[in-house]
C-alpha cells in the first residue's frame, strides 16, 4: 500500500490544557500543520465506531470529566459530563453505543450511555472493586487501569489488587450489563497495568 499523497491525521492527548491535532505527510512523515482542542488532562481518547465523535476523559481527581467532540471542522464540543464521574478515569473504551471507563482512583469500571448525537449521559452502571496489594504505598486499594473486550467478557486490570477482573457482558445492544464473575491473579506486588489477549483467545 502506498502512502504517497496521503495525509494522516494524528490526535495526541496530554496532561495539559489541550489535545494536539496534527496532520502528517504519509510518505515523508513531515508535520504539515498542528491545531489544538481545548480540554484539560486528556490522558486517553476514543472514537465512536462510526468515527463521527471523539471522546476524551479528563484525569483530574475529584474534578474529572468526560467530553465529546464532533469530528468535523474544528472538532466542536458536543457535551461535557462532570457530575458523578469517578475520580481519575484513565482508560476509555467504546462498546455498543456506550463509553466504558477504567477508574484509577475510583477503583471501578463505569458505563456511560451516549446518545446518537454524541451526548454523554450519566453513568448507568458502576462496578466497584475492593482489593489491595503488598505495596502499601501504591496498592492500598483497587486501581483499575485498562479494559479489553474479548467475546462476551470484559477484562479489567487492577494495579492495586494484583489481578485482572473478568466481567460477563449480558443483555442486548446498548442495554448491556456487566457482572463480575472471576479474577485472574498475578504475582503479589506486580500491579498489572496493560495486557493483551492472543488472537486465538488462549
Amino acid at each position: 500500500m502506498s502512502l504517497i499523497g496521503t495525509i494522516i491525521g494524528l490526535l495526541i492527548g496530554t496532561y495539559g490544557e489541550q489535545i494536539y491535532k496534527i496532520n502528517v505527510d504519509g510518505a515523508t512523515f513531515e508535520i504539515l500543520g498542528c491545531d489544538t482542542i481545548s480540554v484539560e488532562n486528556a490522558s486517553y481518547l476514543a472514537f465512536s465506531d462510526n468515527g463521527a465523535f471523539l471522546f476524551a476523559l479528563s484525569e483530574s481527581g475529584e474534578g474529572s470529566k468526560l467530553t465529546s467532540f464532533r469530528m468535523v471542522g474544528g472538532c466542536p464540543k458536543v457535551s461535557e459530563l462532570a457530575e458523578g464521574v469517578a475520580p481519575d478515569p484513565c482508560f476509555l473504551l467504546w462498546h455498543k453505543g456506550c463509553l466504558l471507563t477504567a477508574d484509577y482512583t475510583g477503583g471501578s469500571v463505569s458505563v456511560y450511555p451516549v446518545t446518537p448525537d454524541g451526548v454523554i449521559q450519566p453513568a448507568r452502571q458502576v462496578v466497584k472493586f475492593h482489593c489491595s496489594g503488598p505495596n502499601k504505598e501504591r496498592q492500598p486499594y483497587s486501581h483499575i487501569h485498562m479494559l479489553k473486550i474479548y467475546g462476551d467478557r470484559l477484562y479489567a486490570s487492577d494495579l492495586g489488587g494484583d489481578r485482572i477482573h473478568v466481567l460477563a457482558i449480558g443483555g442486548e445492544g446498548s442495554g448491556f450489563t456487566l457482572d463480575h464473575i472471576s479474577d485472574i491473579r498475578t504475582a503479589p506486588g506486580t500491579g498489572p497495568r496493560h495486557f493483551d489477549i492472543s488472537a486465538d483467545g488462549r
